[in-house]
């Protein structure tokens, strides 16, 4: 699957974006249980909840991520390495296209510095940003975080 390839499945939906913040110690697993829900990094697997999507900024995160079933998204350049994917695409993996190789760092602003292009991914300082970003891409009317 490819990026392109995700725009609009989940059109007029409402998504859940599970974040790390503490308000994930007030929600039962259950909850989530029919809803179409993008994790960041490992939030999903330490709720208990199997996401439909992932997102992450590291490669070795989306390794990782590939066995908890669910669609992974993480971006072209690895945050940590600035280096591309290493080896082969894994099936369930989505290399999201960004307009940047670098993490922006606090001035990051997805409104003017670093607005990103069509068909590009937001490249926040927050996998959280790129997830939201996902939800936007995949047509939610509703993006709950």
């Amino acid at each position: 699957m490819t990026w392109d390839e995700l725009e609009g499945l989940h059109e007029c939906e409402t998504l859940w974006v599970l974040g790390s913040g503490p308000s994930l110690n007030f929600i039962s697993p259950e909850f989530f249980q029919d809803k179409v829900t993008i994790t960041t990094n490992f939030s999903a697997r330490a709720l208990g909840v199997k996401p439909h999507y992932a997102f992450t900024h590291y490669h070795a995160n989306a390794r990782d991520l590939l066995n908890d079933g669910g669609a992974v998204v993480t971006i072209e350049r690895d945050t940590l390495s600035y280096d591309t994917w290493q080896g082969e695409q894994p099936q369930g993996l989505v290399l999201a296209p960004t307009d940047y190789d670098r993490p922006p760092g606090s001035s990051w602003n997805p409104l003017t510095t670093h607005k990103p292009n069509q068909g590009k991914v937001a490249y926040g300082s927050s996998s959280l940003h790129g997830a939201m970003h996902l939800a936007a891409h995949l047509g939610a009317d509703f993006i709950m975080l």
